[in-house]
């Protein structure tokens, strides 16, 4: 998806961030009309939603030492 301006020539996405946007699709071949937002803000949180916040509960421990010693298939021979 991209967001263009829903007025006027074609401009960065920054520029004028109160302004109407239009939210297009790519259907394989060309943009399509996907939805209009007020204002950018709006636009990128259809284009791109919030992610979910991890808890520290979820959040998977670490791996182990990488770089420990063993024999591993890329280990420099000794």
């Amino acid at each position: 998806m991209r967001i263009v301006h829903a007025y006027g020539p074609r401009r960065g996405e920054h520029v004028d961030p109160g302004q109407p946007r239009l939210v297009e699709r790519w259907n394989g071949s060309s943009w399509e009309f996907f939805t209009m937002a007020d204002n950018l803000t709006h636009a990128r949180r259809i284009v791109r939603p919030p992610t979910e916040q991890v808890s520290r509960e979820e959040t998977p421990e670490p791996p182990a030492d990488p770089l420990a010693p063993g024999r591993g298939r890329h280990r420099k021979p000794r």
